[in-house]
């Protein structure tokens, strides 16, 4: 049979991970996967459900407002020449200052008016402070060292703006040693402390540590432009009250807490991450990227190594680039609350829904490998192209796709493997069709699992990282009436596409119970129990009906379960099962013990 030509994704992308991954002196595990050239983004017809498509508007006008290269960066925040500058040798026997606007106190060197202060030289044990208020202040580092012992090495007191310059091929340093002391104008906690808007650009390294603080905490917006930033702290790798916003650069951190951080506790308006550029390797104790409103990426490469939870924020919108996420919890979770805590307690988040959380993804690379879920909103997902890989938890209490009200696609190419215990398909509005598969066993980790249409044409593969037994596959090829072979692990699985949606969810939906019946987590039982008037049980196959002890849901907890008719199983009385049944047959058991 005739095949297509696999095209690998981002091949150039891929080997510049490598090569930065080798520069870092990290190791980067990497996943195989490809899609065919058939699965470029297609325009969606219009869509089934005005409510979804209303939701989708509702996102990109609320995120459009951030979302413009122009109005996140000015032609300054760029610029990395400077004339006319003040000349300052730093030495822990006598720092000598060369120009107006600087003085020297022992070791503490305060910038007082605008201009260009070209710092050169090491202090062990001294400060820079820029005090001018109201002024645009750039400091030019070339092959400059400062140490501050309890307080910041740079602090931005008072200041319009302030551009931290590397100059081209010089090592500079910036570093806080031991605790941070007491002050009675401002809490200092970073080796880089700023009250006020500030831009790191230029040609050089900075590196940039905090033994007990953050790295870069600032009361505004930090900025990266350019330049190559090695940042290790204890707490948070870089924090903001206002945003986070890189153009470019070369950005490794390595963070006790989180990595990047932007959270204003007295304006839930603020507290954003934007990326628009630049290669960003983040380990982080906590999250990798956390913002109290919204996240977004439209290219560059974001490469976060080790997280609790990967990108976290209200609005996840990812338009372009390759983001790469490893998490010991949730991969990408829009939690939808400035508290941090939504989504993150109790069985199976119940109840934790969130208008206002949404995770869309229109474009780029996304790689997720999380021991939680794999992609989790208390809101929406809306994928409408890119292309995404998840390996998501091997436990049934996780799943690869997870949606508190709905997850709906209408373009881009998406494999996500996991556990079958909590697995979500797309909902039934989707304009793309979309596969949700069991296997019969659970694959190894490094399996194959890959996707051909009735002429042999491999439509998408990937090797997921973890071991799985089922798997969400869509690609714009996917729809109603077609046939499709799902092979993995040397077997082929013969798919019939009578709808659009091919498997159904598996769970109740961290969703819980709304007007609407079951919700969440595709709204699994929401078609059958909206035709009842929304208060019947769902009908199972067969017509069977499971009766619930005194008229109520069941509660596991107490060892209650449904009681099907004839004694038996849903389909019992005449002796046959649907193919979702046949599919779903060998996790059954598996289930039903844990109920026990």
């Amino acid at each position: 049979m005739k095949k297509t030509t696999l095209l690998s994704i981002f091949m150039a992308t891929c080997l510049m991970m490598t090569a930065c991954s080798n520069e870092s002196g990290t190791e980067q595990q990497t996943s195989v996967f490809a899609v065919s050239q058939g699965t470029e983004s297609k325009t969606a017809s219009a869509g089934n459900n005005t409510d979804i498509s209303s939701v989708a508007a509702d996102m990109s006008a609320e995120t459009g407002s951030i979302a413009s290269e122009d109005e996140m960066f000015s032609t300054r925040d760029f610029e990395v020449g400077y004339s006319d500058t003040a000349e300052i040798n730093l030495s822990d026997i006598g720092t000598s200052a060369n120009g107006s606007g600087v003085s020297v106190n022992g070791n503490v060197i305060t910038i007082t008016e605008k201009g260009s202060y070209l710092f050169s030289g090491t202090l062990n044990d001294g400060q820079i402070v820029v005090d001018a208020d109201g002024e645009k202040v750039q400091i030019v580092l070339d092959s400059a060292s400062v140490t501050c012992s309890g307080s910041a090495a740079l602090y931005v007191k008072k200041a319009d703006k302030v551009f931290v310059t590397t100059s081209d091929g010089s090592v500079n340093r910036l570093a806080s040693a031991g605790e941070y002391s007491s002050s009675d104008e401002a809490k200092i906690d970073g080796a880089v402390f700023a009250k006020d808007d500030i831009t790191f650009n230029g040609g050089g390294s900075l590196e940039i540590s905090s033994e007990t603080g953050n790295g870069i905490a600032a009361k505004d917006d930090v900025k990266i432009t350019s330049g190559t930033y090695v940042i290790s702290a204890a707490k948070k790798g870089i924090e903001s009250k206002e945003s986070v916003r890189i153009a470019d650069g070369n950005i490794t951190i390595t963070s006790g807490t989180d990595g990047i951080h932007a959270e204003n506790s007295d304006n839930p308006e603020e507290g954003f991450v934007y990326i628009c550029g630049g290669d960003i390797r983040i380990k982080s104790g906590d999250d990798g990227i956390h913002a109290q409103t919204s996240i977004t990426v439209t290219d560059g490469k974001t490469d976060i190594q080790q997280s609790k939870e990967g990108l976290e924020g209200k609005v996840i919108q990812i338009t372009g680039g390759t983001v790469n996420v490893r998490a010991s919890d949730d991969g990408i979770n829009a939690a939808g609350s400035s508290d941090g805590n939504s989504g993150k307690g109790g069985f199976g988040g119940m109840g934790d829904t969130d208008e206002n959380a949404k995770i869309e993804i229109s474009g780029g690379l996304v790689n997720v490998n999380a021991d939680g879920d794999g992609i989790d909103s208390n809101g929406y997902i809306i994928i409408s192209g890119g292309t995404v890989f998840v390996s998501a938890s091997t436990n049934d209490g996780n799943g690869a796709i997870d949606s508190g009200i709905s997850a709906v696609i209408s373009g881009g190419a998406v494999i996500a493997a996991g556990s079958s215990g909590m697995a979500e398909n797309f909902a039934s509005d989707s304009t793309q069709g979309s596969i949700l598969y069991t296997f019969d066993s659970t694959l190894e980790a490094g399996t194959e699992l890959s996707l051909t249409d009735t002429n042999g044409n491999t439509l998408i593969s990937y090797a997921p990282e973890k071991q799985f037994n089922c798997a969400v596959i869509s690609t714009p090829e996917v729809m109603a009436g077609s046939t499709y072979t799902v092979t993995a692990g040397g077997r082929s699985y013969t798919v019939e596409m009578t709808s659009n949606i091919y498997g159904e969810s598996r769970n109740f939906g961290h969703g819980g119970f709304g007007q609407d019946g079951f919700r969440g987590h595709g709204n699994r039982f929401r078609d059958e129990n909206a035709a009842n008037g929304g208060n019947a049980a769902p009908e199972m196959p067969d017509g069977d009906l499971p009766a619930f002890p005194g008229g109520k849901m069941p509660d596991p907890a107490n060892g209650e379960r449904p009681e099907f008719p004839n004694g038996g199983n849903p389909g019992s009385a005449g002796g046959e099962r649907s193919e979702q049944q046949q599919q779903s047959e060998n996790i059954l058991p598996e289930r039903q013990e844990s109920i026990n």
